[in-house]
């Protein structure tokens, strides 16, 4: 069969259509599957190992970047939080810290110690204040033991790499079938 000319200008027009769309598909279809397949187990993960909620709710799909002369494709999975004294918790839980000092965040000798009311007035912590074991504890600083590196998102990120990438591929294919052959 030879094809028409009229067959011939459908085709280049599911053509046009089909490089238009495609990498605004990839895009898409990748991050909603990183989300479903990736995202969803490092927070699944980090709530079995007892992270902070407010850590693995701000595990995100931060970007998706595709080489359209290459067809890589690169996702950016982040998680933030921060605490008041800009001290990133977030990357302490996955890499984890050594012993450290902490203190209270406003507290400063010389306002105590030259005016010891001024530290009250203006609402000033002068301690750390916790509750251990039912009784009420008290500290102007002290060392802590640091936390264990727990490398959730690498590992997962590794452990569910070809299932996204065979998922992806299904998925761009099946499109690609759709838009070419419709």
């Amino acid at each position: 069969m030879i094809p028409d000319k009229q067959w011939v200008e459908r085709y280049r027009n599911r053509l046009r259509r089909y490089e238009h769309l495609r990498l605004d598909f990839l895009k898409t279809k990748t991050t909603e599957l990183a989300n479903k397949i990736v995202v969803d187990e490092i927070r699944n993960e980090m709530e079995k190992a007892g992270v902070h909620r407010k850590i693995w709710e701000s595990v995100v799909v931060e970007s998706v970047n595709i080489d359209s002369n290459t067809g890589s494709i690169k996702i950016n999975i982040h998680a933030e939080y921060f605490a008041e004294s800009g001290f990133d918790v977030a990357s302490a839980r996955e890499f984890g810290t050594v012993d450290h000092f902490i203190q209270p965040l406003r507290y400063t000798m010389s306002i105590d110690r030259l005016a010891p009311d001024v530290a009250d007035r203006y609402g000033l912590p002068k301690a750390l204040s916790w509750i251990q074991n039912g009784v009420r504890r008290f500290s102007k600083g002290h060392w802590v033991s640091g936390l264990p590196r727990l490398n959730i998102i690498e590992k997962t990120i590794e452990s569910k790499e070809v299932e996204l990438q065979e998922r992806i591929n299904e998925e761009y294919e099946n499109w690609k079938r759709v838009v070419l052959h419709s």
